[in-house]
């Protein structure tokens, strides 16, 4: 079968990146991706999957579509806490922008661990995890995030780095 026409009619000589859903948010249409990326990445094109509505909503094996890239989200069909969420890159990621501390003679020798290290400091830690069980106990299936306690900073009482 052929992949889409209208999406590869749209790519010209100049086109590096093609941004395409996995599932349409108004209309819930399922994009025939294992036709598509191929096409594209056989014309040297990077691909950018926004997932946003597959993960737990349709069985997804993101390293057989062959995409660059793949970003899904956490908190809609996963029902894990909002704002958690994922990137998968077909290569390894480097960043745009190191860490000050970024040097031959800094750190581990996972090098993409030392270009990272400042950033990945200022990010909330439960934006970062996404648990596979309630931390209330440790046998009961995951139910969203704990309840906010005396002891838990509420959000309004939190600053988001």
């Amino acid at each position: 079968m052929r992949p889409p026409a209208r999406i590869i009619a749209a790519v010209t000589p100049r086109t590096r990146l093609v941004v395409v859903d996995h599932i349409t948010s108004p209309t819930a249409l399922v994009l025939p991706l294992e036709r598509i990326v191929p096409a594209l990445v056989a014309r040297g094109i990077h691909v950018l999957v926004d997932g946003a509505h597959a993960p737990g909503h349709i069985a997804l094996d993101i390293a057989a579509l062959g995409a660059t890239w793949y970003a899904g989200n956490n908190h809609k069909w996963l029902c894990a806490p909002k704002s958690s969420g994922f990137l998968y890159a077909a290569t390894p990621p480097r960043p745009l922008v190191t860490s000050h501390g970024a040097s031959a003679e800094y750190g581990p020798p996972n090098r993409l661990h030392a270009e990272l290290d400042w950033q990945a400091r200022t990010i909330r830690r439960r934006t970062c995890a996404c648990p596979s069980r309630s931390p209330r106990s440790p046998s009961s299936p995951a139910r969203g995030p704990p309840r906010e306690s005396a002891t838990t900073p509420s959000r309004s009482s939190s600053a988001i780095a």
